[in-house]
């Protein structure tokens, strides 16, 4: 059995103060939808910060991001999921 190709991913969101609570709960959540989407090898959920201190209180809550590693054949289907379309829906860049 041949293994897929597999590409890794990078998604970036900055959303508005008022869709914070989303992102919250979306960590939580998406953690395991994405972990279950068929394809993917390996998923992991991003906050960010100022880079300042490196501690909680550096943290930008309007920026987060997702690494994914998915077989190639299911990127646009990843790409198009749920997860991802509710991301770029408060998403403001």
């Amino acid at each position: 059995m041949e293994s897929a190709e597999k590409v890794t991913v990078a998604y970036f969101f900055t959303i508005a103060r008022k869709s914070i609570p989303f992102a919250f709960l979306s960590m939580a959540i998406d953690r395991v939808r994405s972990r279950k989407f068929t394809g993917i090898s390996f998923s992991k959920l991003l906050g960010t910060g100022s880079g300042q201190t490196f501690t909680p209180s550096d943290a930008v809550l309007t920026r987060w991001g997702m690494v994914v590693v998915v077989d190639k054949n299911r990127l646009q289907a990843f790409d198009q999921s749920s997860i991802i379309s509710n991301w770029r829906k408060r998403s403001t860049s």
